[in-house]
C-alpha cells in the first residue's frame, strides 16, 4: 500500500503545474457531458406515452430523479383512445380497417367466446385480440398474456 501511494506521489510531483490543473478539467467536462445525457431518459419514456420529448428533458436537466419517476408513473396520453385520423394506436382495436389491413371483425369476440384473429384481405392473420380484455397479440395462445383470460 505505502508502496502505491509513493509511486503515485512521485508521479504527481513530476507533472507540471499545467498538467495537474488539466485533470480537473477533463473530469469536469466528462461530468458535464453526463449530465446532458442522463435526462435523455425520462425524456424517451415520456414521449413514448405522448409527452413533450423537450419539456421533459429540461425537467430532468434541473431536476432528474422527480423527472424520472414523473416519467415513469404519468398516464399514457394515447391509452383506449384513437390516434390521429381515427387510427387506432394499438391495432385491431375500435373496429378500424386502416392501412395496416387489420379488419373491423378484430377486437370482438366470437359466438363461443374464442379469439377472433384480425383479418385481412391480402394476408393471414397475424394478430389475436383476447375477448375479455381487448389485448391484441402475435401468436396463438391458450391464456391471455394481460388477463390471464382463458383462450380457446
Amino acid at each position: 500500500m505505502e508502496n502505491l501511494l509513493e509511486s503515485i506521489t512521485s508521479k504527481i510531483e513530476s507533472m507540471s503545474e499545467g498538467q495537474i490543473l488539466l485533470i480537473p478539467v477533463i473530469f469536469g467536462l466528462i461530468c458535464f457531458v453526463v449530465w446532458l445525457c442522463i435526462p435523455i431518459i425520462p425524456a424517451k419514456i415520456a414521449a413514448r406515452k405522448g409527452y413533450s420529448k423537450g419539456g421533459f428533458w429540461v425537467f430532468g436537466f434541473f431536476m432528474f430523479i422527480p423527472a424520472l419517476l414523473v416519467a415513469m408513473f404519468i398516464p399514457d396520453k394515447y391509452a383506449g383512445q384513437s390516434g390521429y385520423g381515427g387510427q387506432s394506436r394499438y391495432p385491431g382495436q375500435n373496429g378500424y380497417a386502416g392501412q395496416n389491413g387489420y379488419s373491423g371483425q378484430s377486437g370482438q369476440a366470437g359466438q363461443s367466446g374464442h379469439a377472433v384473429p384480425a383479418q385481412s384481405n391480402s394476408a393471414p392473420a397475424l394478430y389475436y385480440v383476447c375477448p375479455k380484455c381487448g389485448l391484441v397479440y402475435s401468436t396463438p395462445t391458450s391464456f391471455c398474456p394481460a388477463c390471464g383470460a382463458r383462450i380457446e
